[in-house]
């Protein structure tokens, strides 16, 4: 379909977007409006009282976030590697004999005398290339466009291709050393699907073929054939060669305890084990040491397990992010490492051994960060318009009670909420007096794949009500009003902010929402096979070219195409985005917010900001200012504090 064309015929039904012209993003018109809308942004960003605030807030993130940047230093490669965990799910990598000379990595493994690892392209985003160093430095050889999963393997590197930007294709091999021998291995054609290994701790490897509703395990054996297994399953967590956690399989047999109607387990080993009940998903497990971590409800617990006895909890978090070593299907060691966030305490590093675990946090922990109890966390539950209860956790300082209140949600992809360490997003707003509610909504992954499934395609008008039932609810439990009640939402959360704040246009709800790269145009975009990632994004949200349900239950809830037609004037929005998204495009936040405010509403009360040179996720020089001047807006805003001669100029 050609971009920017205002009409768009699916064959059974036609319709006109007269502001498909942004869609190209080019042109004098386009530089026009990114003109009108930085002016519309600086009128309010540059008033002396958010600049001194912005200030403030950028120096309260430096102080709290920098002293957990760098969290738990491993060795790999038999300890000629220092590798250290940094911000944003990327790594920092020295040779051992080189400490100062530092690089970054978002995948690497080594064999202690060379090293591979997945470098982005500092001249174009999005393109990974794959290169392979020996220790002194050299390159031995490189590959461009391929996927950041990659393992080695008795002497082969296993790799993906990609299709830029993201389409993973097929699945290679190469000599590891060399980088010659090339083998494709696999081949996937269906563009619904994603494609990745699975290295188990028994050094068999598996690839798995994926879509957000199931998936398709394969073994890859040393000849390069690759055979399925498991064929009449829907998911699986891979073990070893013979032991799997089977997802969404019905009751399991297991040695006479209680399994989860959505898992079960199969294998010699695994059977024999005491398992967890049956509200607690696997996620991860590593059947050499006995480690299993699950979810429930967005609860995280950690249990050593063993042949024909009860499981013991090592260790649980209420909400937040068990983060695995990646190297533990690598270098196999009875020793296991996680660093662990959570809303109560700074974030630390656990390490587990048997039936016993010990935490060690960073050592130069800023005073007023150490006390436990500086960020309180509870868990509540909402009713949902179709009677569900749904959990969301209440997270706020323990000095007074919270004035202020900012609804999260994301609730897609069967992802688990972030609510991680809330401090790292939300400091300035938490020392403030805001209360943050994290919504385990119908469609993330906070409660195994049934849940899931009930917030997905003709379901994700469920994963909006629910949304809207979490924020009727925390306002009523901290009685806080609608006019000091914001949403936020990023990516496929700011679909349902999105919908929130046009099925609310008058305040009742919320008085604010705030949105990072929000898919708002999800119906034009779904209907578009040429975007990046609309072909993946069938299985959630249903193809509407195919499907007259899918197309009915996507227009009703695509935040541009529900919008009232005045707008919505009872709500503050501000939204950001980057010019470089291939993920949401950026026309999609440029849209949406010349539909919110209609005819009436004055320009500045729906602010967009925009980086030229950003994707999807800001980097580390843009990441924390942009965020520290966004909180500065909002809470300004709730503090009723925002120039009101801004708002209302018009342009």
């Amino acid at each position: 379909m050609e971009i920017g064309d205002p009409v768009r015929d699916i064959g059974f039904l036609a319709w006109e977007n007269h502001l498909s012209w942004m869609e190209k993003m080019e042109g004098k018109r386009w530089k026009q409006l990114l003109t009108k809308e930085r002016r519309i942004w600086n009128s309010i960003a540059r008033q002396p009282q958010i600049l001194r605030l912005h200030k403030q807030m950028l120096q309260e993130f430096r102080t709290t976030i920098s002293p957990f940047q760098n969290l738990g230093m491993q060795t790999i490669g038999g300890g000629a590697i220092y590798v250290t965990l940094i911000r944003g799910g990327t790594y920092s990598w020295c040779w051992a004999w080189e400490p100062k000379k530092t690089r970054k990595a978002s995948t690497i493994l080594s064999d202690g005398s060379h090293v591979w690892f997945i470098s982005e392209s500092p001249k174009e985003r999005y393109r990974n290339a794959l290169v392979c160093e020996d220790r002194e430095g050299r390159v031995l050889w490189k590959k461009d466009a391929v996927g950041e999963d990659f393992t080695v393997l008795r002497g082969r590197c296993y790799y993906i291709n990609v299709d830029f930007p993201f389409d993973t294709n097929s699945a290679c091999s190469c000599d590891a050393f060399t980088g010659k021998k090339v083998q494709k291995i696999f081949q996937e054609n269906d563009t619904e699907r994603f494609i990745g290994y699975i290295k188990a701790i028994d050094q068999t490897l598996f690839l798995i073929s994926a879509t957000w509703k199931e998936s398709r395990l394969f073994r890859i054996y040393d000849t390069g054939n690759v055979r399925r297994v498991l064929a009449d399953t829907r998911g699986q967590h891979v073990l070893d060669v013979n032991n799997f956690f089977i997802i969404g399989q019905g009751q399991g047999q297991g040695q006479g305890q209680q399994k989860s109607a959505e898992y079960r387990a199969h294998g010699p080993v695994i059977e024999t084990w005491g398992l967890p009940s049956a509200d607690h998903y696997p996620t991860w497990c590593n059947i050499q040491t006995g480690h299993l971590l699950t979810m429930s409800d967005g609860e995280q617990t950690l249990w050593y397990c063993e042949p024909h006895k009860r499981p013991e909890r090592l260790y649980s978090i209420i909400a937040g992010d068990f983060d695995v070593s990646p190297w533990t299907t690598e270098e196999p060691q009875i020793r296991q490492f996680f660093v662990v966030r959570d809303p109560t305490q700074p974030p630390r590093v656990l390490i587990a051994v048997g039936r016993h675990a010990s935490v060690f946090f960073p050592a130069k922990v800023p005073a007023h960060l150490k006390a436990p109890l500086s960020l309180i966390a509870r868990r509540h539950t909402a009713i949902s318009a179709d009677g569900t209860s749904v959990s969301y956790l209440l997270v706020h300082q323990s000095t007074s009670p919270p004035t202020k209140l900012l609804g999260y949600v994301y609730g897609a992809y069967g992802s688990e909420t972030l609510v991680s360490w809330p401090y790292a997003g939300w400091a300035p707003l938490l020392t403030r007096g805001w209360a943050i509610a994290y919504a385990f909504v119908r469609g993330g992954g906070d409660r195994g794949i049934q849940w899931m499934e009930a917030g997905q395609r003709a379901n994700h008008i469920r994963t909006i009500e629910d949304f809207e039932a979490v924020v009727r609810s925390a306002q009523k439990s901290l009685k806080i009003a609608p006019e000091r009640t914001a949403v936020y939402g990023r990516s496929a959360g700011g679909l349902i902010v999105g919908a929130t704040t046009v099925r609310n246009p008058d305040g009742r709800l919320m008085g604010a929402t705030y949105t990072e790269v929000p898919f708002v145009d999800a119906l034009r975009s779904q209907t578009n096979p040429e975007l990046p990632l609309t072909q993946s994004g069938w299985t959630e949200y249903g193809n509407p070219l195919k499907s007259a349900v899918d197309f009915e239950a996507l227009m009703s809830i695509s935040p541009i195409n529900a919008m009232p037609a005045d707008g919505v004037p009872g709500v503050f929005v501000l939204c950001r985005t980057g010019l470089l998204d291939l993920q949401v495009l950026p026309f999609e936040p440029f849209k949406w917010i010349t539909r919110l405010r209609g005819d009436a509403a004055p320009p500045a009360d729906k602010l967009l900001a925009f980086e030229e040179d950003e994707t999807h996720v800001y980097g580390p020089e843009n990441g924390m200012p942009s965020r520290a001047l966004d909180l500065a807006i909002l809470d300004s805003w709730a503090e009723n504090r925002l120039p009101r001669s801004a708002l209302k100029k018009s342009q």
